[in-house]
């Protein structure tokens, strides 16, 4: 038996992809506008196997693999959890993980529920909106939805994948705070974040005239949006592969345009007055 992936997505989902004991987020770029790693581990409160960590003979195997025992950790803690077992008995991880539900839950409660309010999508970042969904307890009536790993390779089946995923953007209501009221410090990495109004367009024509070699962390070459908040910027990197349509590319190359749709933040601001996000989703605004 293993941890399936399908459970590995529930935990991250629920934890908030932030780790139990410290809160840091868990979803890291390489660079500013790199892409994204994952740096937690899903760890077992009882060991997965007779012997190891908070061990439980009497635990069936095929149940020390399922949610309730497990929980996201840092890489850090997922260490210092497993070498000093004595220190972290099952029934403290069990309330460790108790208590960061609660935090996750509160955290995801702050700001107003966000309903699409886009009339088309120009990208949609699937893996992260599956995450989302699955933290809300929505799941795709299709599975296909779920192997999809390049929207703009679709072709021919674009169209079935975007009636499998439209109803699950639409029964989206995560609670958001906007770009506007955005605070540019730590407290806001990891939130789910709303957007409306005039962004600028960057790289991402040439991104789409050849072989992309992929983020390199330099915004003058990597495809990219941004928004103006007050003196420093909102900096959304665009990954080729999650454009809906050729005409998506166009928008989003087009110098400026006015955008709806909601973003993760990835950092707080930086000392060149930069904040990264990860943009779940864009479009036209509904008028």
């Amino acid at each position: 038996m293993a941890v399936t992936e399908k459970t590995k997505r529930l935990v991250w989902a629920t934890s908030g992809s932030t780790c139990a004991i410290c809160h840091k987020f868990l979803v890291l770029a390489a660079n500013e506008s790199g892409p994204l790693s994952l740096v937690g581990d899903v760890a077992h409160i009882h060991a997965k196997r007779d012997g190891g960590p908070r061990s439980a003979l009497e635990m069936p195997p095929e149940d020390r693999d399922k949610v309730p025992n497990l929980l996201l950790l840092c890489l850090d803690h997922h260490k210092v959890v497993d070498d000093h077992p004595e220190e972290y008995p099952p029934q403290k991880l069990r309330e460790i993980k108790a208590i960061h539900a609660k935090w996750v839950q509160n955290r995801f409660a702050s700001g107003k529920p966000w309903s699409s309010n886009l009339q088309n999508y120009f990208y949609i970042n699937l893996p992260r909106i599956l995450m989302l969904a699955e933290l809300q307890g929505i799941v795709a009536a299709d599975p296909f939805v779920y192997f999809v790993n390049d929207i703009k390779g679709l072709e021919g089946n674009y169209l079935s994948f975007l009636r499998s995923i439209k109803p699950v953007i639409e029964s989206l209501h995560p609670n958001t705070t906007s770009l506007e009221d955005l605070p540019l410090d730590e407290s806001s990495v990891g939130r789910v974040t709303s957007f409306n109004g005039r962004f600028y367009t960057k790289n991402l024509s040439k991104a789409l005239m050849g072989k992309w070699p992929g983020f390199c962390g330099d915004l003058n070459k990597d495809p990219h949006i941004y928004f103006k908040h007050n003196d420093s910027k909102v900096v959304l990197p665009i990954d080729p592969k999650w454009l809906t349509t050729s005409t998506a590319g166009v928008h989003l190359s087009s110098g400026q345009g006015v955008f709806a749709g909601i973003c993760i933040v990835n950092s707080p601001l930086t000392e060149d007055g930069v904040v990264y996000g990860s943009p779940l989703l864009i479009g036209h605004p509904k008028h």
